[in-house]
């Protein structure tokens, strides 16, 4: 009987099937980390073989796929422990608001003849002071301030300030920027209006698809060498590509060496380009591959996305503001696959569309996808299915603002930027009773609520959420007294984010950008304040509306008072 009974099997000596298994159930990082302490054969699978893999498999599956895409150069090893740490983190900071902002304006080296003597700069280092950026440019000068355009590829930030681009690469708490400027640039007429980061790692460079106002739609080499750091860098153009006047919006897509271009061009273009190859000539203009006219004078082109390579939707002001283009061989088909029209999504005879993003599908397939519509909602559109759209987000206290950016995050999370107060709205779109990732102590989001639209008789829902006002106590320097009002009800024309589970979110109002810390790796010593930090107003959607306060920023994730949802971020205090 003991012979047998020292037989049995344990934790132990499982087979790694069974183990995988057992992950998939443990429902925290901190559960997972004490398991592989317990013996030798759990710590080599859980930390040498797939044990965090799993984890971030099971609990964060929408996410799992963008940390691949991210980190899908061969010769680096995917620290799966670190990503379950940093989603299990921003997973409790997300449902807690907890995060830091700040405003991005940050210190470039000028010689002393381009200040002409009038403020005085903070240093001296060769012929040049350091001044803020937007001190610099002069930003009162403008009738209105810049709208910026902004994207990001792991830890760079590229973004379209004006006529000028700026760029940040990140280690750490370690920062360092680059300015790319052009004297013969007008503001205005030569704005940067599309900004398109290439993928693949450069030390000293970096690749970037730019549109302007003025018409060019070029392939930029940005160079990011440390002896130009925080002053006026070097870059040249390696293709211009051929356009139909002013560039309105741009995207990419890129598989592999398969390189596609959309844009949308002037009041009634959308234009499909192929990228040349390094063997091919580029002194020569990239030609149009296929375009779509819209003559129509009830029609207005806004943007164009990649749904995947065989499929390209339109946003655009029209009865049918949303149409399906699929990707041919000779180019882009003529009528389009499907459409979708005002009545039926929001209840108008017409509306327009301008921001467009895809869901990350685990299976590598778009057939979902968000659209942001002018009447104030978001609708998420599924091809698979008939019905014009399976699911609405809307601001019950701001719901006939138009939509402006999109950001997704996974499938737990929309960031949606509004048009007016400066409004950074965030729905959980997590389904109650879903298999999702919750941290200890926490509670699942509430079914959303159906309400009816105030500007439409389409019945939209109310899921939880919150949102945040970025809007800023006094006028930022350089930005001139008289434009401030402007500044205070500017839209989020921008969002962006450079880690898959959204650690940091980048948003662009008119003469601004904010970055949001929500993993905390900006919390500082007690008393110290980091320039350009900025302390924010959140409301909830749901339960009763009280407007909440943000405190000091060493206090971030720690609990606090409970708000309508579960409890929120030690920093949040009650207003009214």
């Amino acid at each position: 009987m003991a012979a047998s009974s020292s037989k049995l099997p344990t934790l132990a000596t499982l087979p790694y099937d069974l183990l995988h298994a057992i992950v998939t159930h443990i429902p925290d990082a901190r559960s997972l980390a004490a398991l592989g302490r317990t013996c030798r054969a759990l710590s080599n699978f859980i930390s040498v073989a797939h044990g965090w893999q799993i984890f971030v498999q099971s609990h964060f599956p929408s996410i799992y796929p963008s940390i691949t895409s991210y980190d899908d150069n061969a010769d680096t090893t995917i620290d799966w422990r670190r990503h379950a740490e940093e989603l299990t983190l921003l997973s409790r900071n997300y449902d807690r608001r907890g995060f830091i902002a700040h405003i991005l304006d940050p210190e470039v080296f000028v010689p002393h003849q381009n200040i002409a003597g009038r403020r005085k700069g903070r240093g001296n280092h060769g012929g040049t002071q350091i001044h803020r950026w937007s001190v610099v440019r002069g930003k009162g000068r403008q009738t209105v301030g810049f709208h910026p355009v902004l994207d990001t590829c792991g830890s760079v930030l590229v973004v379209g300030a004006g006529q000028d681009i700026l760029l940040r690469k990140k280690d750490g708490k370690k920062e360092s920027w680059w300015i790319y400027e052009d004297r013969a640039q007008v503001a205005g007429r030569d704005d940067v209006t599309a900004l398109k980061l290439f993928r693949g790692d450069r030390e000293q460079s970096q690749r970037a698809l730019v549109g302007r106002a003025n018409g060019i739609l070029s392939c930029v080499v940005l160079q990011t060498l440390k002896e130009c750091t925080a002053g006026v860098a070097a870059s040249h153009v390696e293709t211009v590509l051929e356009t139909r006047g002013m560039v309105r919006s741009a995207t990419l897509l890129e598989m592999g060496e398969y390189r596609l271009v959309a844009s949308v061009l002037g009041n009634d273009c959308v234009a499909l380009h192929k990228l040349p190859g390094e063997s091919m000539d580029c002194s020569e203009k990239g030609p149009i591959v296929s375009e779509l006219a819209l003559w129509s004078a009830e029609e207005q082109p806004w943007t164009a996305q990649f749904l995947s390579s065989s499929m390209l939707v339109v946003g655009k002001k029209s009865v049918e503001p949303l149409a399906l283009h699929a990707i041919i061989p000779t180019g882009l088909s003529l009528i389009p696959t499907r459409t979708f029209s005002a009545e039926d999504c929001v209840g108008s005879n017409t509306s327009s569309v301008q921001p467009i993003v895809a869901l990350p599908d685990i299976r590598g397939t778009s057939d979902l996808f968000l659209a942001g519509w002018h009447t104030g909602t978001t609708l998420l559109h599924d091809l698979r299915s008939p019905k014009p759209y399976t699911a609405s987000f809307i601001d019950p206290l701001d719901p006939t603002s138009a939509i402006y950016s999109l950001l997704p995050i996974g499938r737990e999370r929309i960031i949606v930027g509004g048009a007016r107060h400066n409004l950074l709205k965030v729905f959980d779109i997590r389904m109650p009773g879903g298999r999702v990732y919750a941290y200890p102590g926490s509670s699942m989001p509430p079914a959303p609520l159906a309400i009816s639209s105030p500007t439409s008789s389409i019945r939209a829902q109310i899921t939880p959420g919150w949102a945040t006002y970025l809007s800023q106590l006094y006028p930022m320097r350089g930005f001139s007294q008289r434009n401030w009002g402007r500044e205070k009800e500017s839209p989020v024309y921008s969002l962006a984010t450079g880690s898959p589970g959204g650690a940091r979110v980048f948003a662009g109002v008119e003469g601004g950008i904010w970055e949001f810390d929500f993993a905390g790796e900006d919390v500082e010593p007690l008393g110290y304040v980091k320039p350009g930090q900025r302390s924010c107003t959140m409301y909830e959607f749901v339960g009763r509306t009280r407007l909440w306060v943000q405190g000091p920023a060493e206090r971030m994730g720690q609990p606090g008072k409970r708000g309508a949802c579960g409890g929120l971020d030690w920093r949040w205090s009650e207003v009214i």
